[in-house]
């Protein structure tokens, strides 16, 4: 996957896993207030969190390692 490509994966699931921590807050505030059906909601929705960070987190040291691979071989080539 080309560096462009891993930026556009990270940037869009950092943008879905805003909407995942909004749509957690409002669960949450409603369990608060006695939904038990929101706080089944909201463990839900933190297990979603956990796997879109641990994607997220992935995709990051993909693309750091990529930059490190591509820095070394700028070096040696000069």
């Amino acid at each position: 996957m080309s560096g462009q490509a891993h930026k556009e994966t990270i940037v869009s699931g950092w943008e879905y896993l805003k909407v995942l921590i909004e749509t957690s807050e409002l669960d949450l505030a409603k369990y608060v207030r006695g939904n038990i059906a929101a706080g089944v909601r909201t463990r839900r929705s933190m297990r979603s969190i956990k796997k879109q960070v641990s994607i997220l987190i992935k995709e990051l040291v993909t693309e750091m390692r990529e930059l490190e691979q591509a820095r070394i071989e700028a070096k040696s080539v000069q």
